[in-house]
């Protein structure tokens, strides 16, 4: 556990709304606020539980999505720019077929990995799903 900024940090890192927050502990919009504002209670264990377990998802998600590039890399030798799947909205990403969650999530996977293999000097771009986004055979991501 940690303060309510961290609370909010995290939850803003991995995507989830406020009412994605509230949705998923069973409470009212208002009361995710609350336990991010000062003078109010703190976020309960399990609010923070649920958080933690949507950040390993987060983690583990990216770690995936980078090792199918080096993967490719290792394949096909070097490779150009890799493009990232982005998602313009929740009616896109549910067209998708994709997991159960929000497109927020999804986004904020694919900023880490962005992030991760521009680190390792892959060249990336992000793309609609419309637009030639990377299709990984076997992911539903």
């Amino acid at each position: 556990m940690g303060t309510k900024a961290d609370f909010k940090a995290l939850r803003d890192a991995i995507g989830l709304s406020q009412q994605d927050v509230a949705d998923a502990c069973g409470v009212r919009l208002t009361t995710v606020k609350r336990w991010e504002r000062p003078g109010f209670p703190e976020p309960p264990e399990d609010a923070w539980r649920h958080l933690n377990d949507m950040a390993m998802r987060h983690d583990r998600m990216v770690d995936d999505m980078v090792g199918v590039v080096r993967g490719m890399a290792d394949e096909h030798g070097a490779h150009g720019v890799v493009a990232i799947t982005y998602y313009r909205d929740q009616s896109q990403y549910d067209e998708m077929g994709r997991d159960p969650g929000t497109f927020a999530f999804a986004n904020a996977v694919a900023r880490e990995v962005a992030l991760r293999l521009a680190d390792e000097g892959v060249p990336v771009e992000f793309r609609y799903p419309d637009d030639g986004a990377l299709r990984t055979p076997g992911s539903r991501y």
